[in-house]
């Protein structure tokens, strides 16, 4: 079997177990677990990035361009960090020292 040929052939049976087994039964599979929790973790980060940014101009009206690509580079664990100190900054650039 040629790889191209092994590569059709999982992605064939992919999408008929996609199609035949219950979500409980797909993530017994260790990489659907895998994929499924890399997606959840996504789905926090970007929440968590847009009630940020969202915080961010409705306490200083701007939120200028270096801020918006430092929020989206960064991970949940620093979004949450800058979320805290939104309460006590009396500049954006307080929220980011």
């Amino acid at each position: 079997m040629t790889p191209k040929n092994r590569m059709d052939f999982e992605k064939e049976l992919f999408e008929s177990a996609m199609n035949h087994l219950s979500i409980e039964e797909l993530l017994k599979f260790p990489k659907v677990m895998e994929i499924w929790q890399q997606a959840e973790q996504k789905g926090v980060q970007k929440g968590t990035m847009i009630i940020l940014l969202d915080l961010l101009e409705q306490r200083f009206q701007q939120v200028p361009e270096w801020v918006v690509s430092k929020v989206q580079t960064a991970d949940t664990e620093l979004l949450r960090a800058w979320l805290k100190r939104i309460i006590h900054a009396n500049s954006i650039e307080d929220v980011f020292v």
